[in-house]
């Protein structure tokens, strides 16, 4: 009998033991983890919208006046562009000395799309080292947002006048917040204020002139 109950005994420990001991808790192996938090999400980078702009001439006529992009001052997401001189001359000035000593004028776009980021002198009347006055025409002041860039560079009445052709004034244009695509047409035209003979002429006796070839482009945001 002894025998018997030792036997239902030992039989009864091994019974425990495979069940995963007499405790009864489970065996750690199986317990789960620790959950793993869920990642950060991370925040979209805004795609950087493009500017490209293409000329209305890639060789334009001498004597004239043309929009193109600029030789620097590049930025991402934003485009510099330059009012570039082809061929000036103005053998006919009254002062009767070739060239002329500044250069007034407008550039225009669409107010809806892009706005002014920046503006200053290229190297055309820059020649010799002169730093010419540069850049807004005061009779004509700019409002950022409206569209239109009223500029007047001049040099000093003691210096030279130059002849030629570079980049008279660059200018910068970035897309209004929120534009991710469209085009605008960009026009230069000149600002006449009649009190600088030297300014753009090419005809005789004339105090301002016009020039004869004026190339404007399409400003394109992608």
């Amino acid at each position: 009998m002894r025998q018997l109950l030792q036997t239902v005994v030992l039989f009864g420990w091994l019974v425990s033991a495979a069940c995963g001991g007499s405790s009864g808790s489970p065996d750690s192996s199986d317990s789960p983890g620790s959950p793993t938090p869920p990642s950060a999400p991370t925040p979209a980078t805004p795609a950087t919208r493009t500017l490209n702009f293409t000329p209305d001439s890639m060789s334009p006529s001498a004597e004239g006046i043309s929009l193109a992009v600029a030789s620097r001052g590049q930025e991402e997401g934003k485009i510099s562009l330059a009012v570039n001189a082809h061929g000036l001359v103005n053998g006919n000035n009254l002062s009767g000395r070739p060239g002329i000593h500044g250069i007034w004028g407008r550039v225009q776009w669409d107010p809806t799309l892009v706005t002014l980021d920046g503006v200053g002198p290229g190297a055309f009347l820059q020649q010799d080292g002169v730093e010419p006055g540069c850049c807004l025409a005061g009779e004509a002041p700019i409002v950022r947002g409206e569209g239109t860039l009223p500029f007047s560079v001049q040099r000093r009445p003691e210096t030279s006048q130059v002849t030629g052709s570079g980049e008279v004034v660059l200018f910068r244009l970035r897309p209004l917040d929120g534009v991710t695509s469209g085009s605008t047409r960009l026009e230069f035209t000149v600002i006449q204020p009649g009190i600088f003979p030297e300014v753009i002429r090419f005809r005789p006796f004339q105090q301002y002139q016009v020039p004869q070839h004026v190339y404007g482009g399409v400003l394109t945001i992608q």
